[in-house]
């Protein structure tokens, strides 16, 4: 909240909710996936607006692709 640019942060807080909404055994909690999905489509978009690390721009965008195929599971 106090830096809404700092894209690092933001890809870790995806990154985070990513790896609690696994509950095991091919289940996912469809809250915690869309918020992950949210944080990974902001780094993408800030990539698109100024300069981002390239690295952690093609992470996220890994990240977001595997977010959307859990999501087509719902």
């Amino acid at each position: 909240k106090q830096n809404e640019k700092n894209v690092l942060a933001r890809f870790y807080l995806g990154k985070a909710y990513y790896a609690k909404s696994y509950e095991g055994e091919g289940t996912w909690t469809r809250s915690l996936v869309d918020k992950a999905e949210e944080q990974f489509s902001l780094v993408v978009l800030q990539g698109e607006k100024r300069p981002v690390p390239r690295d952690l721009l093609v992470k996220s965008q890994d990240m977001l692709e595997e977010v959307r195929k859990i999501q087509k599971g719902f």
